[in-house]
């Protein structure tokens, strides 16, 4: 009797098998993977130094879009009022006759200032303003005085034709009365006629009796043609007085309204007479009065100045000249710090404004001496 007996595999067999399965490489890899991960870092420093610098970056990109840069530079101008200085010249010739005000006084709208008496150099007439007031209130009178004859003329003219119109009214009345009693006589004359003719055949009446009825009939038929004709005339001669009412209305007003056109035209130059006999200016303004170095007496003569009067509200602007090196700086509503030569800066500081207004006058416009002293100044 055989007996079969199972040869078993060693150890190193057992390995041998299993390198044959699999391929080295994988085996090598699985031993790594025991031993943990391969990591590539960096120093947190990198990190911090990159994040600042982009930082950086972003704020200097802003600030070069947005950021408004400062800069410092001599310019020269001129102070005045935001409203204006009302500077008022002598509208005529003459001498000052009097002053209501005081160099530097505050004066309010219409406050008088002075007053100018032109008499003397008056060129009209015997150099009287006088002279020639009388003559044109003397002319006004006249032109009055016709006004007065013409409306009276007119009104007895419209008082005839009132009578008349009056007349002609009635008459038109008393002719639609006749007309209206012809009429019922005529519709009973015709009634009479047709009645005649029955009464000829009934030989009541005769042919001689018809014949008399038609001619009163026809009688009455002429007076009331008649009537109707006078009837028409009378109406037109109405219409004509009407008409003639209402020229004569017409016509008296246009004559009124050129009396009255150069009545008003003479006392519109007696008016400016007067203003340039004794011319008092007022102030236009309220404000603060100069004079101007006037005096009592002193001759002037047209367009001389007389006095000026600056409004009292606070409110000033700069006119500034600045150097065109300074234009990319300057933008509207852009704020400015202002330093005057006349004010220390110790003492009195700066000033805030803001720009309102940026002008195109060039540079070289200015007058000689103020560049001059402006490169002065710069050097």
């Amino acid at each position: 009797m055989s007996v079969n007996e199972d040869v078993g595999s060693t150890p190193n067999e057992v390995e041998a098998e299993v390198d044959n399965l699999f391929r080295s490489e994988m085996l090598e890899a699985q031993n790594k993977d025991m031993l943990g991960e391969v990591l590539l870092t960096w120093p947190r420093f990198f990190s911090h130094a990159i994040f600042l610098l982009s930082a950086v970056t972003v704020t200097l990109v802003l600030s070069t879009l947005f950021v408004e840069y400062s800069s410092r530079t001599r310019v020269f101008g001129k102070l005045i009022h935001s409203l204006g200085v009302a500077e008022i010249n002598s509208r005529s010739n003459g001498e000052i006759d009097s002053i209501f005000v005081f160099d530097g006084q505050k004066v309010h709208k219409g406050d008088s200032i002075l007053r100018i008496n032109s008499e003397a150099y008056l060129e009209k007439g015997n150099g009287k303003f006088s002279v020639i007031i009388d003559e044109m209130e003397s002319e006004n009178r006249r032109l009055v005085d016709s006004e007065v004859t013409v409306k009276h003329q007119l009104d007895l003219a419209l008082l005839d034709l009132e009578s008349q119109i009056t007349r002609d009214m009635k008459s038109i009345d008393l002719i639609r009365s006749k007309l209206d009693l012809k009429n019922q006589e005529l519709k009973a004359a015709v009634k009479i006629v047709r009645d005649s003719q029955i009464l000829i055949e009934k030989h009541v009446i005769t042919n001689s009796e018809l014949e008399i009825r038609k001619d009163k009939l026809m009688n009455l038929q002429n007076e009331i043609i008649n009537d109707n004709k006078f009837l028409v005339e009378a109406g037109s001669a109405l219409t004509r007085n009407r008409i003639k009412k209402e020229i004569l209305i017409s016509e008296h007003k246009r004559e009124q309204s050129t009396i009255d056109g150069k009545v008003s035209e003479n006392r519109q130059r007696i008016f400016e007479v007067q203003s340039q006999r004794d011319s008092i200016l007022k102030s236009p303004t309220n404000g603060f009065v100069n004079l101007m170095s006037l005096s009592l007496g002193q001759s002037i003569k047209v367009g001389s100045p007389l006095y000026k009067v600056t409004p009292s509200d606070d409110r000033y602007e700069i006119h500034l000249f600045v150097d065109s090196k300074a234009i990319p700086y300057i933008k509207k509503e852009s704020e400015v710090l202002l330093r005057y030569d006349s004010l220390p800066v110790a003492k009195f500081g700066s000033f805030k404004g803001k720009v309102n207004y940026i002008g195109s006058a060039e540079i070289s416009n200015l007058p000689t001496a103020l560049l001059k002293s402006w490169k002065t100044n710069d050097k």
